[in-house]
């Protein structure tokens, strides 16, 4: 037994080394990367999932705009005048009378510019201006060639004025239709939609040519035709 014990060991001992080749000792770690990515996916634990440090994976923020509202921002503005004054208005305490009556929009930086003109004694007057609306804040700000104010104040002017026997216009007075007084969410659909219609009587208390602010409930707004 003691014989056949030393036979063995001496045989180990004669046996040549094992090699290992080289390329095996370098494709070594990325067989046991693989191996380990084939354990999580079979454990469930191999979905991608997306890095939120620093932003990554997400898409940046935008402005927060009301569901289908216009890219372009352009909305037609619609001024429906109705009960107008007359084309002569007589002499009162602090009016002196005119006649040949005439209203309408004044262009914005040219008081002389005119849009419109409509005689003071006809049964209603239409306006149509083209502006556009560009998200501000919470809300909206309006813009056109016949828009005035600064951001915040925008309103149109609606000019009356003399009209000579060579069809000069000379104006007397204005009206200052303000959009300060469209409701919120009326802006936010007339932006949607592209209309924005205001209705109004333009003859004050005292049956004169209407002036000085106008709001609600002088004016009505609305988004829709």
């Amino acid at each position: 037994m003691a014989r056949s014990l030393a036979s063995h060991a001496a045989r180990q001992e004669a046996a040549p080394p094992v090699l290992i080749d080289s390329t095996v000792l370098f494709l070594l770690p990325f067989m046991v990367y693989v191996l380990h990515t084939l354990k999580e996916l079979l454990n469930g634990r191999g979905r991608r999932r997306t890095p939120v440090a620093c932003g990554l994976g997400r898409e940046p923020p935008r402005a927060t705009r009301s569901a289908g509202l216009r890219e372009d921002g352009g909305v037609l503005v619609r001024i429906e005048a109705s009960n107008l004054p007359g084309r002569d208005c007589g002499r009162a305490p602090g009016f002196p009378g005119y006649r040949n009556i005439h209203v309408g929009v004044q262009r914005r930086e040219r008081p002389s510019e005119i849009l419109g003109l409509r005689p003071g004694d006809a049964r209603s007057a239409v306006w149509e201006l083209e502006i556009t609306a560009t998200p501000k804040g919470t809300g909206w700000d309006l813009r056109g060639p016949h828009v005035q104010g600064r951001p915040g104040g925008r309103f149109v002017y609606l000019s009356w004025g003399t009209v000579d026997d060579a069809g000069a216009f000379s104006m007397f007075r204005r009206a200052k239709v303000w959009f300060d007084g469209v409701e919120p969410d009326v802006l936010d659909a007339a932006v949607a939609g592209g209309l924005l219609v205001a209705r109004l009587g333009l003859t004050d208390g005292r049956g004169h040519p209407l002036c000085a602010a106008v709001r609600p409930p002088l004016v009505e707004w609305s988004a829709s035709a």
